[in-house]
């Protein structure tokens, strides 16, 4: 399970979009990675850049559209509020990230 992190707003609070698994509630992070892509539409070229740190962040709820859920539904956007360690490592990662690159969170 990943999630594509846009931004972290506040100091617990990660927004962005879900791939095609469900996250539940309860569920930890336990790395960031990171890709890149290049060329143009339609044929983007993805290239995986590996992990670049090691985290412990505990899924504790989900913003969805206005409202509190259980899951981080398939596809979707929404902010994800966790606990744990490595808020710090993902915001300086976000700080850093190049041209192009695409940030993760995994499970």
């Amino acid at each position: 399970m990943k999630f594509l992190v846009d931004a972290v707003d506040g100091s617990a609070r990660i927004v962005g979009r879900n791939g095609s698994e469900n996250i539940p509630v309860g569920s930890t992070f336990t790395k960031i990675t990171k890709t890149q892509v290049d060329s143009q539409i339609p044929q983007l070229i993805s290239t995986d850049l590996g992990v670049v740190a090691r985290i412990k962040l505990t899924l504790k709820q989900v913003e969805f559209y206005g409202r509190s859920i259980d899951v981080v539904p398939g596809g979707h956007s929404a902010g994800l509020l966790v606990d744990g360690d490595g808020m710090s490592i993902l915001n300086s990662v976000l700080e850093k990230r190049g041209h192009r690159e695409h940030i993760f969170i995994e499970v």
